[in-house]
């Protein structure tokens, strides 16, 4: 037990001297090496750029109070005699890992502590034909990106019927799309799903006896669409997050599910949910940068932890999509 207690103690240690918190980089006279944890960082969110196979988010570093800091000086060391690269940083990019860890600790809710976070779908239906799979098969010849289904993969064919989250950016009032109607129960009037993801089939609750939703014999019915009230599933899994194409699990009327979207939606996701904490920052985090793969300019995050909390945990409902942003 001492043994194992010494090891413990010897590794907090390594880690603590491995992290620089970001009010002593913001004081230090020395540049801070890039190698080491940067912790209780907090970021703004507000913007994203895509290209066509890959999406960037772009934040501001801040501090507690939610104001943004000033550049800190960071600095990569080579090996050899090559002189060290020496980087002002205040603002960074989110792509690949550190955007998949981001969301990990969002949808797991490590970030916030919030006991729900409550968002807003509307019901959509949509049909691919042939000629849509074509079409998209006829652009990956010419772009060299293959866009139609992967390979043993078969398509379904007719509507599919899905929620489309009501990500909207904020302050901004998100009007209904027009759609044709959709499938119902007839016994609770809710929406049945039937969607993919990446062309697969995620889930087709017309094909079953039972209705999901209600366990009444499922008799299927067409009506208006509406919109529907949905929980983050704080215990969702392996949910895809590629920048351009993501996934976010949540609760249907108590099924879990997941539901796609883009980059736009993504980063009105990400600037939503910010705005749940009291100074309008997602933190604190322990993050790690990298000063050196230069892509666009940016400065890429490459992991992401929550820092340790001190102090009691605040529990609270949370809704992430107020209802006065739809109008229809």
């Amino acid at each position: 037990m001492k043994a194992k207690s010494n090891k413990k103690s010897q590794s907090n240690k390594s880690d603590s001297d491995n992290k620089v918190s970001l009010a002593e980089a913001l004081h230090s006279s020395t540049p801070i090496n890039d190698k080491k944890t940067l912790s209780e960082v907090y970021l703004n969110i507000y913007e994203s750029q895509r290209g066509f196979s890959s999406a960037y988010f772009k934040a501001k570093l801040c501090n507690a109070s939610g104001e943004p800091i000033s550049p800190i000086k960071m600095k990569h060391e080579y090996s050899g005699s090559k002189p060290s690269k020496i980087k002002e940083v205040d603002e960074v990019a989110l792509y690949g890992n550190g955007l998949v860890d981001l969301m990990r600790l969002i949808q797991t809710g490590e970030l916030g502590h919030f006991s729900s976070i409550t968002m807003y779908a509307q019901e959509k239906t949509v049909s691919y034909s042939d000629h849509d799979l074509a079409r998209s098969q006829y652009r990956s010849y010419y772009t060299h990106t293959y866009t139609g289904p992967p390979p043993n993969v078969t398509p379904i064919q007719g509507a599919h019927y899905y929620l489309d989250l009501i990500l909207g950016k904020p302050g901004t009032k998100v009007k209904l799309s027009r759609a044709r109607k959709v499938k119902a129960c007839k016994a609770c009037d809710r929406m049945l799903l039937r969607y993919t993801y990446n062309w697969r089939l995620q889930r087709d609750d017309l094909k079953e006896k039972i209705c999901p939703y209600c366990g009444k014999p499922l008799e299927i019915i067409e009506r208006e669409r509406k919109y529907v009230e949905v929980a983050l599933n704080f215990d969702a899994k392996d949910c895809e997050i590629t920048g351009t194409n993501n996934q976010i699990g949540v609760y249907y009327y108590g099924q879990p599910i997941k539901a796609t979207v883009k980059v736009a939606a993504l980063r009105n996701f990400l600037m939503n949910f910010q705005l749940l904490f009291p100074n309008n920052v997602i933190g604190p985090l322990d993050v790690n940068l990298n000063i050196v793969r230069s892509r666009k300019g940016f400065n890429f995050i490459d992991a992401v932890e929550a820092s340790e909390l001190i102090g009691d945990i605040e529990w609270r409902p949370a809704v992430l999509f107020p209802e006065d942003l739809i109008a229809f």
